[in-house]
């Protein structure tokens, strides 16, 4: 074969496989590149609230726009719960869960879905720690509307403990003990609520609220704090008498004293233990109680700049009734409804004077005069009432009124 023949076929060769290979290389430009991956990370959600609305925004997913959120294949939420393909996971939890955990896929148009982890807890109870400390319990002598025989001022300690942040609740009461009593319920709900499930209970008595109590110390495996015994009821079924001792040092839960409500209720501010010229209330700037700070009635609001209490007869918004738990703004610590909505069970029995040098966790008198226990608070009366000295409020402790439920606390 001629040089010139066989340099035109090799040279002929060397084209073609070129072109060959070029046509199966998978690394061609003319091929789509391979989808990219979105980043998508799990984590544990801060714990939600048995019958309170729940909402987390789980759309983290990075990598690309327009990414979509579904429960993972095998994967379901608890019940009362959905997701939306936004990533918004919102509910109204009616059970409690521990550690419930679900996954959600990230996806997006052209890139390669990812799936993350996710883990929450619904507890049947929302409880704050509450620092230990001194402060001045009672009122000062210039506090407009106090009442001189039961509120002497008078220094008073306590330890930490922890102090649930709503009054308990009608479905927390009815979840533990069986049944609810509450006269805000059915015909004599407020308007506009389906249910009174977050209106706080009422129509409990004392031993009621201390029967509770041990309930839920059993239902979390606590050690009780109540000794309780020869129970009687009325034909309601309310307790309305027993014999009730109480060993503080366990910790299961129970009411608070006069003085740890009274603690809790004015809230942090600077020289507690020494500042005697406290301010009426533990909301605002402490002066006033007016309307949108409480639940109370606003035909008669106070303002020390105005004497304390006075008369407004448009009254706006006056309710006439219990309001939902967390209705209105916390205290510094976190405390809901300290002034207004519901008295509040204490475990003190009732003496009108308050000692002048209590020993620390003082837990009041060994008995009443009156027979009577003490509630604070103020429940949806008058303005005056909701004062944080205010304990003119003593109540037998066998009667039940639909003004008056209680909170919880425990070391």
């Amino acid at each position: 074969m001629k040089p010139t023949k066989t340099l035109f076929l090799m040279t002929l060769f060397i084209f073609l496989f070129s072109l060959f290979i070029g046509c199966s290389s998978p690394t061609s430009s003319d091929d789509p590149p391979p989808p990219s991956s979105l980043s998508y990370t799990g984590k544990t959600l801060p714990a939600g609230l048995m019958g309170f609305p729940y909402e987390q925004n789980l759309a983290s997913a990075t990598g690309a726009s327009g990414i979509s959120y579904t429960i993972a294949s095998g994967s379901t939420l608890p019940a009362g719960f959905s997701l939306s393909s936004g990533g918004m996971l919102t509910g109204t939890p009616n059970a409690v869960a521990a550690n419930a955990k679900f996954s959600v896929t990230a996806s997006a148009t052209g890139y390669t879905s990812a799936t993350a982890d996710f883990s929450f807890s619904i507890d049947f109870l929302a409880m704050v720690s509450i620092p230990g400390g001194t402060f001045m319990m009672g009122s000062p002598a210039g506090e407009y509307n106090r009442y001189s025989g039961s509120e002497a001022q008078h220094s008073a300690e306590i330890s930490d403990f922890e102090m649930s942040i709503y009054p308990i609740t009608q479905a927390q009461f009815e979840r533990i003990m069986g049944f609810n009593l509450s006269y805000h319920q059915g015909a004599a709900l407020p308007a506009g609520l389906a249910n009174g499930d977050k209106l706080p209970v009422e129509m409990v008595t004392w031993f009621d609220a201390v029967a509770f109590c041990n309930a839920l110390s059993d239902e979390e495996h606590l050690t009780k704090v109540y000794a309780i015994s020869g129970e009687s009821y009325n034909p309601a079924g309310n307790i309305i008498a027993a014999t009730v001792t109480a060993t503080f040092a366990n910790n299961g839960y129970r009411l608070p004293t006069e003085t740890e409500w009274e603690y809790a209720c004015r809230g942090s501010y600077a020289n507690k233990a020494t500042e005697t010229d406290t301010k009426p209330f533990g909301l605002g700037d402490g002066t006033k109680m007016e309307y949108g700070l409480a639940n109370f009635d606003t035909h008669f609001p106070y303002d020390v700049a105005q004497g304390g209490e006075y008369n407004d007869p448009a009254g706006p918004g006056y309710k006439d009734s219990t309001s939902e738990v967390g209705s209105y703004g916390a205290n510094n610590y976190g405390l809901y409804d300290m002034h207004g909505n519901v008295w509040e069970w204490c475990w003190d029995w009732h003496n009108n004077a308050l000692p002048t040098n209590p020993p620390k966790d003082y837990e009041g008198p060994a008995s009443s005069p009156s027979s009577s226990r003490l509630a604070r608070g103020g429940a949806y009366g008058p303005a005056k009432n909701l004062r944080s000295a205010h304990r003119q409020f003593s109540i037998d402790p066998s009667y039940a009124y639909k003004d008056t439920g209680f909170r919880v606390v425990r070391r």
